[in-house]
């Protein structure tokens, strides 16, 4: 297994390296075409002659392949079940109120009754 793994792993190392190899010599293509075309000079007249036209419109898909390193990112969402707890609480406005008070407080002073 890990000799299989092995070779696949050269094989696509091969493939990216022929691929940006096979992108360099085409770029000496393209050099070469230049060079072999005929230079033309344009002499200034008075008159306005448009004998050919100059035009940088040629499209090469091979000089337009690129090799970019890119990671699609992956976001992640996550739903919070939040528990609900009800407690039975006493606040300020609870009906539960205490008819007698038993026991003595001795935070709550007061004067002494005379």
């Amino acid at each position: 297994m890990k000799k299989n793994f092995s070779i696949f792993s050269f094989l696509l190392t091969m493939t990216v390296l022929l691929s940006m190899l096979f992108q360099s010599v085409h770029k000496y293509e393209h050099i070469a075409q230049q060079l072999s075309n005929i230079q033309c000079v344009h002499k200034k007249s008075a008159t306005a002659e448009i004998t050919h036209e100059h035009h940088n419109l040629d499209f090469c898909d091979v000089c337009d392949y690129k090799l970019s390193g890119f990671i699609f990112p992956v976001f992640l969402h996550f739903k919070i079940n939040s528990a609900e707890l009800y407690l039975n609480n006493a606040d300020f406005k609870s009906k539960e109120i205490t008819q007698f008070f038993k026991g003595s407080l001795f935070a709550l002073r007061a004067p002494p009754l005379v």
